[in-house]
């Protein structure tokens, strides 16, 4: 047993938990290094860790109170304030985690996902890594909101719900079922099924994070984006907005980066539902009345050049 040592004891695992066969070469065969206040060598020739443990295995560091390292199966036990960072960036904050060589399997009691450069966030009941690219988390929450201020109690302003939520890292897809959408804790809104590219895409054709409102004139609306990578310099971002007490809003976003310079497109359209005639801004400091049914729409265009002259 060793003792008093703290933050300062590296142990090369791997090579001990093989008894000498020559084993070096094999795909399995990854070093893990604890550091501890406390080492404890077991009868069976497992290895705890007690007291401020970090563990470096599989690309990825581990902190805990408590750790165990089983040498013939070379699987790792962390419990008691979890905090994981992946070799992605991403942090996961649980209350036990189990893990196999190689990061193929394992899983997490109560965790708590952040992912990296982003507000965004999932928990869970369990989470369960299937293999490298797949893992499930069960009665899972999203949401990419801070916590509002008194005036709603500290709740979310919108979070996806789900029973059961598939984040596929290689494909960087977010997949639910049994999907509630709750606005400041209430649910609103049922789908069976719903998915979204994760928080760390950057560009990739999918359906964006959905957003939620509520107004005294349109009641709750929904809006989700839809974008679509047309090629390396231009994208479109097309966007439905529903409301409950008024007619859809449709909106489309070009943009194109040129070596000419750039352009932005926005069009939006809709009709009116109001039952009486209703007086718009138009923008250019006068006014238009419409009547309910008829079409609008409006249009923008902006764009850069390049300075090609180099002055």
């Amino acid at each position: 047993m060793l003792k008093g040592w703290k933050h300062a004891i590296p142990f090369i695992l791997a090579p001990l938990a093989l008894g000498g066969h020559a084993v070096s070469q094999e795909k399995n065969d990854v070093p893990a290094t604890l550091i501890a206040n406390e080492l404890i060598n077991l009868e069976n020739g497992d290895i705890e860790a007690i007291g401020d443990v970090r563990v470096l295995r599989d690309n990825k560091i581990y902190e805990a109170q408590k750790a165990y390292y089983n040498k013939q199966n070379k699987t790792l036990l962390a419990q008691y304030d979890i905090v994981m960072f992946d070799e992605d960036g991403n942090v996961m904050e649980a209350t036990e985690v189990f893990s196999v060589e190689q990061g193929e399997a394992g899983y997490a009691n109560d965790p708590v996902l952040y992912f990296k450069d982003s507000l965004a966030r999932m928990a869970g009941a369990k989470a369960r890594r299937v293999d490298t690219n797949n893992v499930y988390m069960d009665q899972a929450k999203f949401t990419p909101c801070l916590p509002c201020d008194e005036l709603f109690g500290g709740a979310l302003t919108w979070e996806i719900d789900a029973s059961e939520v598939h984040w596929d890292r290689e494909e960087k897809m977010v997949y639910y079922e049994d999907v509630f959408i709750n606005l400041f804790g209430i649910p609103v809104f049922y789908t069976p099924y719903y998915s979204h590219p994760d928080p760390t895409v950057k560009r990739k054709t999918g359906f964006l994070t959905p957003t939620y409102g509520l107004s005294s004139e349109k009641g709750f609306s929904v809006i989700a984006p839809y974008y679509v990578v047309l090629s390396d310099n231009r994208d479109l971002t097309i966007t439905p907005t529903v409301y409950a007490r008024e007619n859809p809003l449709l909106q489309l976003d070009y943009r194109s980066l040129e070596t000419w310079g750039d352009l932005n497109v926005t069009t939006l359209m809709t009709a009116t539902r109001d039952n009486n005639e209703t007086t718009a801004d138009t923008g250019d400091g006068g006014t238009e009345d419409y009547k309910p049914g008829d079409f609008r729409g409006y249009l923008a265009v902006d764009g850069k050049v390049a300075d090609v002259a180099g002055g």
